[in-house]
């Protein structure tokens, strides 16, 4: 019972600090999605120390209006923003504490956001006050991974690195940081111009049409499925994971390609 209390209050106090920022960011803000397990659990248990992992979207000038605006404890956003207008990198990625709660907030402007939602292998170079360190797994439909290495190099007092929306090897997809960010089932918070939800319905229709075009003439569910190419669904709820499995049904049926199910 501890633990369920403890979960539900660290759930509360993150939508609470949701909400502040909100309120904050709203003028400068396109949309604000909210990623991990809070954005694809919201009603549910989230991740142990789970922290509030926000994308913001905006036009380029208010991105910058709020890293210089001071709510977000950022201790060099001069030097960033000339990075950032100068080219040398595409996002800034925020990593901190605001009101003692852990945060990380992702600024990408409409067209990134795009891009970042297209099926294509690419990367977006960010910004990052600290080091993302370690290694990481990329899988496909099949369950099976590859293995990624975070590489940093350093860029004035923060870092810069790459961020990979996937992979393709031997004709196979691997779902890679900058997709997984979207295809985990987020919840879209605010999106004034409807954008967010299209681009993020597009990204999971072609997410399918993928799987589909790997597996032409049949599919086994229980061997190859969308939850497999997902790193964290093993933690979605029960709720999300049937309403994958219908909506991969339903395309699966609407597009006529033969499957067994699991």
């Amino acid at each position: 019972m501890a633990d369920k209390d403890s979960d539900k209050e660290r759930r509360k106090d993150l939508k609470e600090l949701l909400f502040y920022l909100i309120k904050n960011f709203d003028s400068f803000a396109s949309a604000i999605i909210v990623n991990g397990s809070l954005g694809y659990n919201w009603n549910y248990n989230i991740l142990p120390g789970a922290d509030l992992d926000l994308t913001f979207v905006g036009e380029k000038r208010n991105i910058e209006s709020v890293i210089c605006r001071g709510i977000l404890e950022i201790d060099n956003p001069n030097e960033i923003l000339e990075f950032y207008r100068s080219g040398e990198i595409d996002l800034i990625n925020f990593k901190g504490v605001v009101k003692q709660l852990p945060v990380s907030i992702c600024f990408f402007t409409i067209s990134q956001l795009e891009k970042a939602c297209m099926f294509n292998e690419f990367f977006m170079r960010s910004y990052r006050n600290v080091p993302k360190e370690g290694v990481t797994r990329f899988y496909n439909f099949n369950g099976d991974y590859i293995t990624h290495k975070f590489e940093n190099e350093k860029i004035g007092e923060g870092f810069k690195h790459k961020i990979f929306s996937g992979k393709i090897e031997n004709d196979k997809y691997y779902t890679g940081i900058l997709h997984g960010r979207f295809l985990h089932s987020p919840k879209i918070m605010l999106d004034k111009a409807g954008v967010a939800k299209k681009f993020l319905d597009n990204l999971w229709f072609n997410f399918l049409e993928r799987m589909a075009y790997e597996n032409p003439n049949f599919i086994n569910l229980s061997k190859t499925n969308p939850l497999n190419a997902l790193k964290n669904s093993k933690y979605f709820s029960e709720k999300l994971v049937r309403r994958i499995w219908d909506n991969t049904r339903d395309y699966l049926d609407k597009k006529g390609v033969s499957y067994v199910d699991r």
